[in-house]
C-alpha cells in the first residue's frame, strides 16, 4: 500500500506504470490513466504522453535550450516534459506564480 500523497512521479512502462517515491519506485500493472483516476485527489500535471508530476514535489524548474521543462522532484528525480505538452506545462506554471503574486 501506498500513500498517494507521496507519489512523485507516475510513468508509463509498458502495460505497467512506475510509481517513483523518493529514491523508491514500484510497478504495478495499470495504464497511466487509471493510475491519473486513481490519484486524482492529488495536484497531477501531466508533462508528456507517457509522464505525470505530482506537483507537490517540484522542487526545481529550469528549462532546456528547447523551451521544455525540466522538474527536479523532492527525492532527486529528474523528469522532462515534451515538446507536445511544453504550453500546458508553461501555462501551469505562469498561473501559479501570479496566483502567488
Amino acid at each position: 500500500m501506498l500513500d498517494t500523497t507521496e507519489v512523485e512521479v507516475v510513468e508509463a512502462d509498458r502495460n505497467y506504470v512506475k510509481l517513483t517515491v523518493g529514491r523508491d519506485a514500484f510497478h504495478t500493472r495499470s495504464t497511466l490513466q487509471q493510475a491519473e483516476r486513481f490519484l486524482e485527489s492529488q495536484p497531477m500535471l501531466r508533462i508528456s504522453r507517457s509522464c505525470l508530476v505530482n506537483t507537490r514535489h517540484v522542487r526545481e524548474v529550469s528549462r532546456t535550450p528547447r523551451g521544455d521543462f525540466i522538474l527536479v522532484l523532492a527525492g532527486g528525480t529528474t523528469v522532462t516534459s515534451s515538446e507536445g505538452f511544453r504550453d500546458p506545462v508553461r501555462q501551469y506554471f505562469e498561473r501559479l506564480k501570479l496566483a502567488q503574486v
